[in-house]
């Protein structure tokens, strides 16, 4: 049996809440959905063709914590 393919598509509402829904499970409130929108859209910009769901899960997820924005010395937390 082959894992389900999906179409990478910016408009499918279904798949981005699926993967807004993986992010806050994995990252938490650490990003906010301006920043998770961006990164699906990114996401869905690099493949061109069918995807695995589990490829193209990872990859948004990885690009959430690569596409982060960078804080300012004076915003960092010890």
């Amino acid at each position: 049996m082959s894992e389900e393919k999906i179409w990478p598509d910016k408009t499918d509402t279904d798949l981005w809440e699926e993967v807004r829904a993986a992010m806050i499970e994995k990252h938490g409130d650490r990003f906010d959905d301006a920043h998770m929108r961006k990164v699906f859209d990114l996401t869905c910009d690099h493949f061109e063709d069918y995807v695995s769901k589990s490829r193209f899960f990872k990859k948004a997820l990885m690009n959430c914590v690569w596409e982060r924005p960078i804080i300012s010395k004076e915003q960092q937390v010890y």
